[in-house]
């Protein structure tokens, strides 16, 4: 009888080794589980996203491209290229020169879209130097229309027109629509030059 007692109380014991070498052994297998899917979680996050603010950077467009796209809007030489963060957002500022005049092309690095186009003005031309100087109005409204539209393209229609200072210089500033992106062009009165156009999309909050 106690042969039998002690074989039964063996077998409970090896029962209860099983039982717990068994779970332990899963245990592990979850443990091993849940380190490879945070591994794999870590390297997709930095290999993805920028480090610092977390933004998604993969569908940036290359700087090579923004500088294509750059020159299609103004025919020039490009000087400086930078990536900027601008109100969450990164953006592509371009400098360009054409024949002695800088323009600041601004590009979406995600949507690869002109944002702006801005040409400096020379600092010596003070405001009251330059609206001064800009004793009428030598480019007519007509003018200006025909001018921003040829900039535009076909697609965008003009919403409104006005006069404005831009800078100190005397300047036409022209608002147009293309479905949900607005454009707003400002033109030199004098020299009928494009001083700065400026690209946005409409927000669907703003129609409700």
């Amino acid at each position: 009888m106690s042969l039998l007692c002690i074989a039964i109380f063996g077998d409970v014991i090896m029962s209860a080794k099983n039982v717990l070498l068994g779970g332990s052994i899963i245990l592990v297998i979850i443990l091993m589980g849940g380190l490879i899917v945070t591994a794999t979680f870590i390297w997709y996050r930095s290999s993805n996203n920028d480090s610092i603010t977390g933004q998604v950077t993969a569908q940036r467009i290359s700087e090579e491209q923004a500088r294509t796209i750059a020159l299609n809007a103004v025919k020039g030489t490009i000087k400086k290229i930078e990536l900027e963060q601008e109100k969450g957002r990164y953006i592509y500022e371009v400098e360009v020169d054409k024949d002695g005049t800088e323009f600041e092309v601004s590009i979406d690095s995600v949507a690869g879209k002109v944002i702006d186009i801005e040409k400096e003005i020379k600092e010596e031309n003070s405001e009251v130097e330059a609206l001064t100087q800009s004793s009428g109005s030598t480019i007519s409204e007509d003018e200006a229309i025909r001018i921003a539209e040829d900039r535009l393209g076909s697609s965008f229609d003009l919403e409104e027109i006005d006069t404005g200072s831009y800078r100190g210089i005397k300047a036409w500033e022209l608002e147009f629509e293309s479905g949900s992106e607005e454009a707003e062009v400002i033109i030199d009165m004098e020299t009928g030059e494009i001083l700065n156009i400026e690209y946005e999309e409409e927000d669907d909050d703003d129609e409700d």
